[in-house]
């Protein structure tokens, strides 16, 4: 009888049926090559020898090793310090920029000072201001307004206030003793040094004397004249020139006439108004109104505005006066006035400013 083999066991059947007979199978197995860091596409060279693929068997070790590279991690510190140069170099560069920048925008806002924004006009590197010039005539003692030679043959300033208050003196007397005038000073005056019309101080003075309104209650119709009549007599004993008698320019123009002295006639007006350039001295005027509310007048008459009422007041007289010039020289100054004369040609005299 034949014997039956025992069945192998399952160990046995692995063994036969393994490609690894023998010690092979039970040989422990070599370690595994070390696997080559990741290869970064950028690091890949840029022709790749061609490699002939016998067959898909062929083994990944036969293909050329890839050049070493840095680890990944060495990299990035690399990368952050150039970074931060190329920042800092940029942020010295733009700050450069910057200073030249604000510092021509302050050149030439200092060359142009008359405006809040910079000139529009290109300002050269190495131009310099130009040194300021001083005007000779600010220091002109005299004006532009009066020749200095007329001021020198002028009554100077003592006697010519002097002879202003003596003639209003002798104006509000009068009129007081003909018809009953009272006074009262509505403005003082002034006296005081002016401008010599070149940016400077003058030792000329400009004068006004005090402004006297006189009132009182009259109905007398030739009142007006009587007032001309007394301003007329006194400039021509002072030696003045003719007074003018300014209703009489606006006789052409009834309109006008009516709204500056209250009716289109003269007769017929409730204010009268004079006036005089040189009506008493060189250079002295004198300016003069009367109002008599007895006359009717137009609801836009100046007269009201000139002397302040309101029209209610009916049957008052007003009269009101006053004197001014200019360029009057104080005796006190004139030598120091002609010694400051000297440097200055006054046929080159300029216009004011």
């Amino acid at each position: 009888m034949t014997e039956v083999p025992e069945p192998e066991s399952l160990e046995e059947t692995y063994k036969r049926l393994s490609p690894y007979n023998g010690d092979r199978a039970s040989a422990p197995r070599p370690p595994a090559p070390p696997v080559a860091p990741r290869v970064y596409a950028a690091a890949i060279p840029a022709a790749m020898p061609a490699v002939v693929m016998p067959g898909p068997l062929q083994a990944a070790a036969e293909l050329p090793p890839a050049e070493p590279l840095p680890p990944a991690n060495r990299l990035v510190p690399i990368i952050s310090v150039a970074a931060v140069a190329v920042a800092l170099v940029v942020a010295v560069t733009l700050g450069s920029v910057f200073s030249v920048l604000r510092s021509t925008a302050s050149d030439v806002i200092a060359q142009d000072p008359d405006t809040a924004a910079p000139s529009s006009a290109p300002v050269a590197p190495s131009a310099t201001p130009a040194p300021a010039v001083v005007d000779e005539w600010t220091t002109y003692p005299g004006s532009a307004f009066v020749d200095s030679a007329d001021v020198l043959a002028a009554p100077s300033q003592e006697t010519v206030v002097a002879e202003s208050e003596a003639f209003l003196d002798e104006f509000a007397r009068t009129l007081t003793t003909d018809l009953g005038v009272t006074w009262t000073e509505s403005w003082s005056g002034m006296l005081e040094k002016g401008s010599n019309g070149y940016g400077g101080d003058s030792m000329l003075y400009d004068y006004y004397s005090a402004e006297m309104i006189g009132t009182v209650k009259l109905d007398d119709p030739k009142a007006r004249q009587k007032v001309r009549d007394l301003l007329e007599t006194m400039t021509a004993d002072a030696g003045g020139a003719e007074l003018l008698f300014s209703n009489e320019a606006y006789t052409g123009d009834p309109a006008a006439s009516l709204e500056q002295f209250g009716a289109a006639d003269v007769p017929d007006q409730a204010m009268w108004a004079f006036y005089g350039r040189d009506a008493i001295s060189p250079g002295l005027s004198v300016s003069s109104r009367v109002y008599d509310t007895n006359f009717p007048t137009d609801a836009t008459f100046n007269g009201d505005t000139w002397f302040r009422v309101d029209g209610s007041r009916s049957g008052m007289f007003y009269v009101k006066i006053q004197l001014s010039t200019y360029g009057l020289l104080s005796e006190a100054d004139r030598d120091e006035f002609e010694k400051r004369l000297e440097p200055y040609d006054e046929s080159a005299k300029p216009p004011s400013r």
